[in-house]
């Protein structure tokens, strides 16, 4: 696993990358169990369309020291896994989630290739507020972004 960039979590700073600072964690690995909301569509005896979106849950993992980025100045920090997880909508979104946007083709009636278009939050809080402007913060999200190609194992009947 390679070192991941988190960026200011709460929304007014995530929407202006100029309040935005940064935690670098050398090995980040959250461990996240959610209630998803799962709608799909089929259009055609070919085509089927649908997202699912992890709605509320909670996310669990271990302390590690990374540090905390604001411009050219650093500090070390010790964080872990944000433990709450709501969905909120976009940067308003608390915690770790995980939305996917699908189109699947159907060769078969129970056989299907699927082709999705991934976001997956995961979510770190400092044990202190190491931001301190425009105002006090702890959390701080990365927010990677997939292109998925498989075989889906839940088919329609």
């Amino acid at each position: 696993m390679e070192p991941q960039y988190y960026s200011s979590a709460p929304a007014d700073f995530a929407d202006d990358e100029s309040n935005s600072d940064s935690l670098l964690l050398q090995y980040p690995q959250v461990n996240v169990l959610n209630i998803a909301i799962n709608l799909g569509y089929r259009m055609s005896p070919k085509f089927g369309l649908g997202f699912n979106i992890d709605a509320l849950g909670f996310s669990f993992g271990g302390k590690q020291t990374g540090f905390y980025i604001n411009g050219s100045v650093g500090q070390a920090a010790t964080a872990k896994p944000t433990s709450f997880n709501i969905l909120l909508v976009g940067n308003n979104d608390h915690g770790s989630l995980n939305s996917e946007f699908y189109i699947r083709y159907f060769f078969k009636e129970k056989l299907a290739v699927k082709v999705a278009y991934q976001y997956l939050f995961t979510e770190y809080k400092t044990d202190t507020k190491v931001q301190q402007l425009p105002k006090a913060n702890d959390r701080f999200r990365n927010k990677p972004v997939y292109l998925v190609l498989g075989l889906p194992n839940n088919f329609e009947s």
